[in-house]
């Protein structure tokens, strides 16, 4: 579980990382024009936020519906064996 969070954590970063390079010029006529600090952190976070959660909800989706006939293989579904009588 850990190990999930902090490489949903790390997929974040990246993806924050890549759209500040991609957008540095308008983030700067942004400023130039009056925007805020704020605004333009705003700005960035909430699109790397909306892309993780597009791609969140698109894994969760895949997994369920590739995964839908495998639950006679799931640990939870395992039944102890019935014991058969001596004979």
């Amino acid at each position: 579980m850990i190990a999930a969070l902090l490489a949903g954590v790390g997929l974040l970063w990246r993806v924050l990382a890549t759209v500040v390079r991609q957008r540095t010029a308008e983030i700067g006529v942004r400023m130039t024009l009056g925007a805020k600090p704020g605004q333009i952190f705003q700005l960035i976070v909430g699109q790397g936020l909306r892309l993780t959660t597009i791609g969140v909800a698109g894994g969760l989706i895949a997994a369920f519906v590739l995964t839908r006939g495998d639950e006679a293989q799931c640990w939870w579904a395992l039944r102890p064996p019935t014991p058969q009588p001596l004979r």
